[in-house]
Parts: structure tokens; C-alpha cells; sequence
């Protein structure tokens, strides 16, 4: 069976890659992607986030939601095994794991800051735009796909990321991100909503 499967994604391999055409970065439809990442004031979406860690056979599936207000409001939501809330407000950033919240130190303050700032960068579109990010693009029938691979600091740790963004809305429909030591997230979004009005206490309330 695995045999079968396998001949099958090679011949089927070159009619998948036909579907997507490269593009250059001054394409109409980029310009049209990033005018529209700028433009976008509130974002809120369920999501499921799916890991694929080369230390466990099966990978590891959670839901969760998130919830963004520009400039730099953000809340990151997974129902898992273990829950955890990640608030931004501003500068400061708080973290609820397990039903209760965690007393942050320096060093922590710092890890979720930077974890929070680049899912900042990716929803409000700073990241496609990135000087320490080496942009390439796809077009096929109804999606725009951006491959990004690091150039900065985080090519220490990423060695590329993949988003799938809806050719009509914009809208971001899965990202996959693989690390350099072969570990890989992604996450598929739903029921996204852009521009609404974002739930009292969202900012506020872990």
C-alpha cells in the first residue's frame, strides 16, 4: 500500500506543481496582498495548530483562536492538553497556562515578546515585508503563496516558512513554519473576521 501511495505523489507531483506559477515580487497580486495586510485594523479567526516534532510518532493537533487589534493588541488562545493564553498589550505580555496565570520573569518576559512579535509581524503583514526575510511567491487558481526563508535572527532557529493566502479576501488560510532541526508546525485557519469589532475584555481579561 505505502508503494502504491508513493507512485501515485510522484505522478501526481509534477501535475501539483503545474497548478502554481512563480511570480515576481512587484506582481499586481502581491502589491493587492500587502495594500491589504496594511489596510486591516482588527483580525479574529479560529485555528487548529498541528505539530509535527521528531521526538513523537503521531503529531500533536490543538484549537485555538486569536483575536488582533492594531498596533500591537494580540491574543493567542490554544485549548489543548495543556491550555495556554498569550496577552499582548502593548509592551507588556501576560500568560495564563493550565487555568492560571504565570508569574513572568525577565527572561520569559523576553521569550513571549518575541514570540508575540512575530505573530504581530505576520498579521499585520510587517513579516512579508521583513529586510531579514527572503520573499517568494506562487500564484495558482485561488491562492497566493508566500515562501519565506530568514535572513536575520531567526535563521537560527527557522529555516523557511510557507503561507497560503486567499487570491479574493487576502485572507491567510494556513501557515507552515519547519525549524532548522527538521521540526514543523501548521496551523489552518477558519472563521476569520476582519475589520469587526473585537470582544470586551479581549486585551484585558485572561
Amino acid at each position: 500500500m505505502r508503494a502504491l501511495l508513493t507512485a501515485l505523489l510522484v505522478l501526481l507531483s509534477p501535475l501539483l506543481r503545474a497548478q502554481l506559477t512563480p511570480i515576481g515580487n512587484d506582481h499586481a497580486e502581491v502589491k493587492g496582498l500587502l495594500a491589504a495586510t496594511r489596510a486591516l485594523r482588527t483580525v479574529q479567526a479560529r485555528f487548529v495548530q498541528e505539530k509535527h516534532l521528531r521526538a513523537l510518532k503521531e503529531p500533536v493537533s490543538e484549537p485555538g483562536r486569536f483575536v488582533y487589534e492594531r498596533p500591537d493588541r494580540f491574543r493567542w488562545s490554544v485549548d489543548g492538553a495543556a491550555p495556554l493564553t498569550i496577552l499582548t498589550a502593548g509592551s507588556a505580555v501576560r500568560v495564563k497556562e493550565n487555568g492560571a496565570e504565570k508569574r513572568l520573569g525577565a527572561a520569559e518576559q523576553r521569550m513571549y515578546a518575541s514570540i508575540n512579535a512575530l505573530v504581530l509581524d505576520l498579521v499585520s503583514g510587517r513579516l512579508l515585508e521583513s529586510p531579514e526575510m527572503k520573499p517568494r511567491y506562487e500564484l495558482g487558481a485561488d491562492v497566493l503563496v508566500a515562501h519565506l526563508t530568514p535572513t536575520g535572527t531567526m535563521a537560527r532557529r527557522v529555516q523557511r516558512m510557507t503561507l497560503h493566502f486567499d487570491r479574493a479576501s487576502h485572507q491567510l488560510r494556513t501557515m507552515e513554519t519547519v525549524e532548522l532541526d527538521g521540526d514543523r508546525t501548521v496551523v489552518r485557519y477558519s472563521e476569520v473576521l476582519v475589520d469587526k469589532p473585537v470582544p470586551s475584555g479581549a486585551f484585558t481579561d485572561l
